[in-house]
């Protein structure tokens, strides 16, 4: 019997259509996105930049939603992030509602992108999904799932950065600049010191060693993917203190 069966009041196989649902509804708001709307001039020259800001404006709405409800089940019961297999409901909707998201844009990435750099967004992907579709099947490890979705709080300014470079607010340097403070500020926050201590809290943890080696694994990976993110924010945003840092 599921951790589901016994705790949750919905059942055992609620999560896995929201799951879909949430999968289907994100592939029909970047349609409406893409033919339903107006588009900004930087996005009409081919179906490439189309596609590119769309699939930026259905990240950024996951990011809005997921960040601020991941951070919200955080702040509001402690316990998430000091026990790496507490059960929360409200978390695990937001991780199924996740997973979702996450199921959709490995399938627009692999569909769509034609830059090397698929293979790092196909790699990223492949990793949450290890952690959040068993947490979705099972209920168990909601706590870790839950904290780790709050790292998309920074991808909020990460996104809307690119999101204004579209819509021609790129040439505004003190509206650049903030975001850019923002970008970095939640970025150290929210991915460079969250995630050594979720590698601290599995460390508490009496898992047995395989599923140690797969936590650290991914935590590892991740990390490293969060300091490539701040060193290409940084000298992306602020080149002339990157020339002089480096």
């Amino acid at each position: 019997m599921s951790v589901l069966e016994t705790i949750s009041p919905f059942g055992n196989f609620y999560g896995v259509w929201l799951s879909l649902l949430t999968t289907v509804g994100f592939y029909a708001f970047s349609q409406k996105l893409k033919y339903g709307s107006s588009l900004p001039e930087k996005a009409t020259k081919n179906y490439f930049d189309t596609w590119y800001w769309s699939s930026y404006i259905v990240s950024f709405t996951h990011a809005a939603v997921v960040g601020v409800l991941s951070l919200l089940c955080v702040l509001f019961n402690r316990n998430l992030m000091h026990e790496i297999d507490y059960y929360s409901e409200p978390s695990y909707l937001v991780i199924c509602l996740s997973a979702g998201y996450f199921i959709y844009d490995l399938w627009d990435e692999i569909a769509h992108r034609r830059e090397t750099s698929i293979i790092q967004y196909v790699v990223h992907h492949v990793l949450v999904l290890t952690i959040l579709i068993p947490c979705v099947l099972t209920g168990r490890f909601i706590s870790i799932a839950i904290t780790g979705l709050v790292t998309e709080f920074h991808n909020v300014f990460l996104h809307s950065r690119i999101i204004f470079n579209f819509y021609g607010y790129d040439n505004k340097i003190r509206l650049k600049n903030s975001l850019g403070v923002a970008n970095l500020v939640t970025c150290i926050i929210f991915r460079l010191i969250l995630f050594p201590w979720l590698a601290y809290v599995v460390s508490r943890s009496n898992l047995s060693l395989p599923l140690l080696v797969v936590l650290y694994m991914e935590l590892v990976y991740i990390f490293t993917y969060s300091v490539y993110i701040f060193v290409l924010s940084f000298r992306t945003d602020f080149p002339k203190i990157a020339n002089r840092c480096c």
